[in-house]
């Protein structure tokens, strides 16, 4: 079980409404692991329609219920979300973190890095 428990602790899932017609999830693949390479990406979906909160929380609430292993869980949204003031090409990055775990803080750095590379 501790064996299960070390892997699973690497793992980033991702959701966003970037769509998989251009480079951006890979883009942002490149920054996950320019951050660190162990890390373990799963993506569960990158299709959800743009300002779909209801769709993006039903999908997070089904599958988050099944993470025994404290895995880092983000939702990525190009929503506009100005209370969090996290700015990327005009619109707003949502980023939520259903833990805070030993990746806590270069997890932050990456969603720093991917900003500032958008930005550019």
């Amino acid at each position: 079980m501790d064996e299960i428990n070390t892997l699973s602790s690497n793992i980033i899932v991702l959701l966003t409404d970037f769509g998989n017609f251009d480079g951006t999830v890979s883009e942002l693949k490149g920054v996950i692991y320019s951050v660190d390479n162990n890390l373990k990406i799963s993506d569960l979906t990158h299709e959800i329609s743009p300002f779909n909160k209801i769709k993006k929380d039903s999908l997070v609430g089904n599958i988050i219920s099944y993470d025994r292993y404290g895995n880092v869980w983000t939702n990525i949204s190009l929503d506009i979300i100005k209370q969090y003031n996290f700015k990327v090409n005009n619109e707003y990055l949502l980023i939520i973190f259903f833990n805070q775990d030993k990746y806590f803080e270069k997890i932050v750095r990456f969603f720093n890095t991917f900003a500032d590379a958008k930005l550019e």
